[in-house]
Order: structure tokens, then sequence, then C-alpha cells
């Protein structure tokens, strides 16, 4: 076995058992009920003294909502890379067009 697999193999035991113990917690949250406050509305608050809001659900959708802003803050970051290397190719471009306008010798000029 050489380092690289066993790598591999110690990423996907570790992160299996990290996706077990969330399915493990969310399970255990089936039952509860909460309230749940979004941008100052309340959900979940019968004025009558109501259930609430199923804390899973609650759950899984924090969890999404992590995968898509880790999602967006990678497009953020590889977008913020490409302009630095299309600036940078343009830059290249740019002197290699003063090189070549440098080395090709001016026109002759035509006796008078």
């Amino acid at each position: 076995m050489n380092v690289s697999s066993v790598k591999g193999y110690v990423f996907v035991v570790f992160s299996g058992l990290l996706i077990l113990a969330a399915a493990v917690l969310v399970l255990l949250q089936w039952g509860n009920r909460s309230t749940f406050s979004l941008y100052g509305k309340n959900y979940g608050q019968n004025p009558a003294g109501g259930e609430g809001v199923s804390t899973a659900l609650l759950m899984l959708l924090s969890a999404a909502g992590g995968l898509v802003t880790a999602g967006l803050l990678w497009m953020l970051f590889r977008g913020g890379r490409a302009i630095r290397r299309g600036h940078r190719q343009e830059a290249q471009e740019q002197i290699s067009r003063r090189l070549k306008n440098l080395e090709t010798p001016p026109p002759a000029q035509k006796p008078e």
C-alpha cells in the first residue's frame, strides 16, 4: 500500500463516520418540535400554544443551506482566480506585443 491509498482510506472512513453521526443526530431529533424565526418572522408559534416546526427538518434544511453556501464560496474563489489568471495572461500578451514591436526594424525611409 502506498501513502496515497492509505490517505484515501482515512478520508473515506472519516467522512463516512461523520455522515453516519449526522444521520443519527437527525433521526434522534425526528419527534422534537421547536420554534423558528426567519428574517424576523416567527414560524411554528401558534397564538393558542401550537406545536412548532420539526427540529429534524430544520437540521436538514440547515445542512442543505451549508452545502449551497460552500458551493457559492467555491465559485467565488474560482472566479477570483480566473480573473487574476486573465489579467496575468493579458499582461503577458501586452508585453509580447511590445517586444515584437521593438524587434521589428523600422520601415526604410525613401531617399529624397
